[in-house]
């Protein structure tokens, strides 16, 4: 799993020491242990773009080894939601 940050589309915010210990401040909170993709504003386009995004967040994406995307769900969801979208194959790795 990769988080994906929007921080630095926030009005004056800069990719400082403190913005990224607030982030990783945030992800010890919900004790994530994975990669958190911070997007530069010139990035944020062409990410939403990729991924047919617009819409609210969050977005979770479920992603085969060859990285194509084999589930999407909008909005907020439960544990068992996350689980069902995770192919069988990909749960016994």
């Amino acid at each position: 799993m990769v988080l994906v940050s929007y921080d630095l589309q926030l009005p004056n915010a800069t990719a400082s020491d403190a913005l990224k210990e607030k982030i990783r401040t945030f992800l010890a909170g919900i004790d994530f242990d994975g990669p958190c993709l911070v997007l530069e504003p010139g990035e944020i386009a062409k990410f939403e773009e990729h991924f047919d995004l617009g819409g609210g967040v969050p977005v979770t994406f479920t992603v085969d080894p060859s990285g194509k995307v084999v589930a999407r769900h909008d909005g907020e969801a439960t544990k068992a939601e996350f689980e069902a979208m995770i192919p069988r194959d990909l749960k016994a790795r």
